[in-house]
């Protein structure tokens, strides 16, 4: 079975308003979107971890389908740790 995991990692984001770049050097820590997602951790490659929010029974990894899987770019991720499961 897949380890379940959870990631914190910072989001990107879109600001929809005119900004100075002096505004936005004393606002980039205000507007950054931070995340927490907890889930199976499927696979993971040099650029992404791709965490399912719900997997299925198998006799083995391969015959596992998996569903609301997002892709979270490993550069993005400040801590992740593995949550133990009964």
């Amino acid at each position: 079975m897949f380890p379940v995991v959870r990631i914190i990692w910072t989001d990107a984001m879109v600001i929809n308003e005119w900004k100075t770049k002096q505004e936005l050097e004393a606002d980039q820590e205000k507007d950054a979107a931070p995340c927490t997602t907890v889930g199976f951790l499927i696979r993971t490659t040099k650029q992404f971890y791709y965490v399912a929010n719900t997997v299925s029974s198998g006799d083995s990894e391969d015959e596992i389908v998996s569903n609301g899987i997002i892709l979270i770019p490993r550069k993005w991720v400040k801590s992740k740790e593995e949550i133990k499961i009964d």
